[in-house]
């Protein structure tokens, strides 16, 4: 259990680093087609109140969480490149709803990963080190989320869409091994 535990920690880095290598050329990537820092605001507010919306809902959800969370990562995965190829061939008014919808998609697949994390995480972890646990995979949310931006930005300055295209792999690879890791599986 000891290493599906690790194992999961680092799929964790993973999903935070990929998350983050989308978010961070994103503003640049949506001014340069034209979306104004109102647009850009509302399709960032939309995500997060998405999110906040279904966080209860999710937490509420009797599935496997392991299953729920590989899921959303999938699904997010797929999501990041779409909306981003989608926007950037699509018509100035068709982006800006393409946008709108991808976001919605995004910020539902962020309430799966962000209550089925810590809840994997302290489910699994044996009583004595739960909370040094869930500090881990907090760190590493928060060391993932600097090299993931850090990624995201330098690999765009080669094209954003091989930056989207790596974040989305990235997901969809947590998003496999985490489906992978039977000994996660019981809620």
């Amino acid at each position: 259990m000891r290493c599906r535990r690790a194992a999961y920690l680092v799929a964790a880095f993973v999903f935070f680093t990929g998350s983050a290598a989308f978010w961070a050329p994103l503003p640049l990537f949506l001014t340069e087609r034209a979306f104004g820092s109102s647009q850009v605001f509302f399709l960032y507010l939309l995500s997060a109140v998405v999110s906040a919306l279904l966080y209860g809902w999710v937490g509420h959800v009797r599935l496997d969480l392991r299953r729920l969370q590989a899921g959303g990562l999938l699904v997010r995965g797929l999501a990041f490149p779409a909306v981003a190829l989608l926007v950037g061939v699509a018509s100035q008014s068709v982006a800006v709803a393409v946008a709108a919808v991808g976001f919605t998609v995004i910020g539902a697949t962020l309430a799966v990963i962000a209550v089925t994390g810590p809840a994997l995480v302290t489910r699994h972890a044996p009583p004595a080190i739960r909370s040094e646990t869930l500090g881990v995979y907090t760190a590493l949310g928060a060391v993932g989320g600097g090299v993931g931006s850090a990624l995201g930005g330098w690999v765009a300055t080669t094209g954003y869409e091989i930056a989207f295209a790596l974040a989305g792999g990235l997901l969809l690879a947590s998003g496999l091994f985490v489906a992978t890791l039977r000994g996660l599986s019981r809620r």
